[in-house]
């Protein structure tokens, strides 16, 4: 699947070879990789906790990514490679793109 690397992906991740996160950021202009950060996320008990720091310091609260890259610079974070795709379908544009995806493939 072609990815257009000049329209903002999502969060943008880059992992370690033990997939630990070393840097996650939230819709960046100039993407530097194609891999990106699904909203798919599991958090200890402890690190959720951590919401309430990240608020107490301004964090923004629409973008859950954004979460994310501030606890990579505070703690051990790690991710997991899905085997297959991803598509953001929070717009009708990305919707749109779905359906042809899967009209193409039947």
């Amino acid at each position: 699947m072609s990815i257009n690397t000049t329209t903002p992906l999502g969060s943008v991740v880059t992992l370690r070879s033990d997939n630990r996160v070393i840097s996650f950021e939230e819709k960046p202009k100039k993407p530097t990789t194609t891999v990106v950060g699904a909203c798919i996320y599991i958090l200890p008990y402890e690190s959720l906790l951590r919401t309430k720091q990240y608020m107490g310091i301004g964090g923004n609260r629409d973008e859950p990514g954004n979460f994310i890259a501030w606890l990579c610079r505070q703690e051990e974070v790690y991710g997991y490679m899905l085997a297959s795709y991803v598509w953001d379908i929070g717009t009708a544009d990305g919707y749109e793109e779905l359906q042809r995806e899967f009209a193409a493939e039947t």
